[in-house]
């Protein structure tokens, strides 16, 4: 497929395997290794909510009520970080005021200066009392799946832009003034944040830069390296054809992005959505997707409501652009049916590409390399219709190519074919 960033599908993690035993267990699993999946991510005032409900869901208590008759729900749907977001969306409505204290942000509770880092224990301990109290509440706000929109992953896919522009991937609708137009369209859109990527600051850590500096969006050590510095040749970024470059020139002429069940950032309620479910204790994504929201009100992006296939098969190549197509974190949301259709679509477009017309597909996805049992967020690129120079597998024909990784939350990014797992550095 393309490119996008969430919802139908966007930015959920954890759930339980597929074909486990249904039944109350199930959910206590999947409740558990939710949990123990915030731990590793360093977000352990979630993981404790997350280890109460299960707690109290294997006792039987108000959280086994509130998900009683969903045991065939858990992975696909993350189930655990449906009532995590409800749980946070009745703390951020004021329906839950103690809590509310025990609950990380930027003011501490007591007035003293500085973050809150929260109070697990007594979350915990209060998880119970809130979830009877508020039962009916939460089960009819528990909804059908996570829309994050992560903010972290635009380093991934506008990266990977710049990187292949760089190579030569828009050489053939370069304007005068030396900028290349782009079209993006974002599939899985959930509120369009990502298609505000340009309007982000992004640094690499050897120094360089996009965007402005004023934006309310920074991603510091987006990079390892600046994108625009690498290519896939002999003596890497101090041999490639950009070395002691600026990053390419690049004017975004068009935003498109579709999803099954889109989210308006201008709308108070979905804005609300979109924060309850990013890790009350990570700071820092909490101010990156703030900052994204006021991006979003100062140059609305409409996302209409659309499928995968439906936008493949919509899409035109326009004659002095580059068509890019992206997405990050929802192939796995998409039915296989529709995904093969979409990916059938792409192909065919891509088979009408040409350098004056060129198709760029990127996708950050969880991928199993061969010879390893777990996912790793890698960066994959296709390029159709480029210039005989730009690399993209097959130049200009569409291979694929694996040109990074990034943390599931989307920074940093290293770019490079990744290594296997015992190759890594630490």
């Amino acid at each position: 497929m393309g490119g996008g960033s969430g919802s139908g599908g966007g930015g959920r993690a954890g759930g339980a395997r597929r074909g486990s035993a249904r039944g109350p267990g199930v959910v206590v699993e999947h409740l558990r290794r939710q949990g123990a999946m915030c731990r590793e991510l360093g977000a352990p005032f979630t993981a404790a909510l997350c280890e109460a409900a299960a707690d109290d869901a294997a006792r039987g208590g108000p959280v086994a009520e509130v998900l009683r008759g969903r045991d065939a729900e858990p992975g696909p749907s993350a189930l655990a970080l449906r009532l995590v977001g409800a749980l946070g969306r009745l703390v951020s409505s004021g329906a839950a005021p103690e809590l509310a204290r025990a609950y990380p942000g930027d003011a501490r509770p007591d007035g003293a200066p500085g973050p809150w880092p929260g109070d697990p224990a007594r979350a915990a301990a209060l998880l119970p009392g809130v979830v009877r109290a508020s039962a009916d509440v939460l089960r009819a706000d528990l909804g059908t799946a996570p829309q994050t929109n992560e903010v972290g992953r635009a380093a991934a896919l506008w990266g990977g832009l710049l990187r292949l522009l760089a190579e030569g991937a828009g050489d053939g609708v370069r304007a005068a003034d030396g900028a290349v137009p782009v079209h993006l369209h974002d599939v899985g859109a959930s509120a369009g944040l990502l298609l505000q990527a340009d309007r982000m600051r992004m640094t690499a850590q050897d120094g360089g830069a996009w965007g402005p500096p004023s934006s309310p969006v920074v991603l510091e050590g987006a990079w390892d390296v600046s994108p625009w510095l690498l290519e896939d040749a002999p003596g890497g970024a101090e041999g490639g054809r950009n070395a002691g470059q600026g990053p390419p020139a690049v004017r975004v002429v068009g935003r498109e992005g579709v999803d099954v069940a889109p989210l308006d950032p201008l709308d108070p309620a979905d804005a609300r959505r979109l924060l309850s479910f990013v890790w009350p204790e990570q700071r820092r994504r909490v101010h990156r997707l703030q900052g994204a929201l006021a991006l979003a009100r100062a140059h609305p992006v409409a996302v209409r409501r659309a499928g995968a296939a439906e936008l493949a098969r919509g899409l035109e190549l326009r004659e002095g652009v580059v068509t890019v197509v992206w997405q990050s974190v929802v192939r796995q949301y998409v039915p296989e049916a529709e995904r093969s259709e979409a990916e059938a679509a792409l192909d065919a477009l891509g088979r009408r590409a040409s350098p004056e017309r060129p198709l760029v597909r990127l996708a950050l996805e969880p991928r199993r390399l061969p010879g390893e049992d777990r996912h790793r967020f890698v960066v994959e690129a296709r390029v159709h219709g480029g210039p005989a120079g730009a690399r993209a597998g097959a130049p200009g024909r569409g291979g694929l190519r694996l040109i990074g990784e990034a943390e599931p939350h989307g920074v940093p990014v290293t770019w490079g074919t990744p290594p296997p797992a015992s190759g890594r550095g630490a």
